[in-house]
């Protein structure tokens, strides 16, 4: 399971709920589990307040159980990549600092892969392109058409812009974390295209009165072509964030 901002907590959410399934996760500028449980959790959760970590860890211990979680013990051989850039200023890396703090009491040290020295902004990293690492620090939406995050702009760029969801910082991040889970049993399956398209998820989506969501969390990046009914081609985005609304009766 993988995510990036708040998917990387939904990521986290996964990876404790459902342990037993989970074959690794890929976390990028997540927080820790349980995070909002603590007093100010928008500091602890994505800000530099430092959490109690024995406290949070008491947590995972009490949803445990109460029967709401899996047995963290299924973590100890789990492999998890955690990722955050240095010029994330809307999830900072001391959070995910303080995630690796937590996961250390759940899974074998050596498991637990940091990459935390990067200049990328609150983005996922690539390992090409023409966004420079670290544009748009403060994240973005989606450069689809039918779709403006606002006119906010970081660096020169609009948030928009492609730039604000991804930066080339010689960083293959989606390679680095499968190759974390899967190691050896991982090889590519078809051969990498320059040209990717946006695939549009909104009417998967139910019907809604009132709906909270970025373009990205309806957006996926594949390489396959234009036409739906192809099964072919890689995916190359991942879900960013977390869709809420009230859901029609």
């Amino acid at each position: 399971v993988s995510g990036q901002s708040a998917g990387g907590s939904m990521a986290v959410q996964m990876l404790f709920a459902f342990s037993s399934k989970a074959d690794g996760a890929g976390v990028a500028a997540g927080s820790p589990y349980g995070c909002g449980s603590l007093p100010e959790p928008w500091q602890v959760c994505y800000g530099n307040k430092q959490p109690d970590i024995e406290r949070l860890v008491q947590y995972v211990q009490r949803q445990y159980r109460q029967g709401l979680i899996d047995a963290p013990t299924n973590l100890r051989s789990t492999p998890i990549l955690l990722f955050n850039g240095e010029n994330d200023y809307v999830v900072r890396i001391a959070c995910m600092r303080y995630l690796k703090q937590q996961l250390s009491y759940f899974t074998d040290a050596p498991l637990i892969t940091t990459a935390f020295n990067t200049n990328a902004g609150h983005v996922w990293s690539l390992d090409h392109g023409d966004c420079k690492c670290g544009a748009c620090e403060g994240g973005g939406g989606s450069n689809a058409t039918d779709y403006s995050y606002g006119s906010y702009t970081y660096e020169g760029y609009p948030s928009n812009s492609p730039c604000c969801n991804v930066n080339n910082c010689a960083y293959d991040l989606s390679g680095e974390m499968l190759r974390a889970i899967y190691g050896k049993r991982f090889r590519g399956r078809t051969t990498a295209r320059k040209k990717l398209y946006w695939v549009r998820q909104r009417h998967y989506f139910p019907k809604v009165r009132a709906c909270g969501m970025g373009g990205v969390e309806v957006s996926t990046l594949a390489t396959s072509n234009k036409s739906t009914k192809s099964s072919g081609g890689m995916v190359e985005g991942v879900v960013e964030g977390v869709v809420e609304g009230v859901v029609e009766g």
